[in-house]
């Protein structure tokens, strides 16, 4: 799918385009924390929306890849100091991500 088109589907959620520190609890099971940092943007109606601060993903890798409901077809180079081989990923629609936000 188009990018567009996974926003279509999103209807209302989460755009999150970076994350940083991404940990794992538990390598056996795939739980994992991660903080979204950058470009985390509401979707409403299909389109993108206001920015949003404060979030974090603490979740289960096998979970996501169960909960994934479609992908893009284009595809980006994932390059950064935390990851020493690049990877080139689509991006992902999941339902029901495990989002939570920072309190004070």
């Amino acid at each position: 799918m188009k990018l567009e088109d996974l926003f279509d589907l999103a209807r209302d959620g989460l755009y999150v385009t970076n994350n940083w520190y991404t940990r794992f609890q538990n390598y056996q099971t795939g739980d994992f924390s991660t903080i979204c940092r950058d470009g985390i943007f509401e979707i409403k109606n299909g389109k993108i929306g206001h920015p949003v601060k404060g979030l974090r993903l603490s979740d289960n890798m096998i979970r996501i890849l169960q909960s994934a409901k479609a992908m893009s077809k284009d595809r980006d180079w994932v390059k950064w100091w935390e990851v020493d081989t690049p990877t080139l990923t689509p991006y992902v629609l999941v339902e029901g991500a495990g989002i939570t936000i920072a309190q004070k």
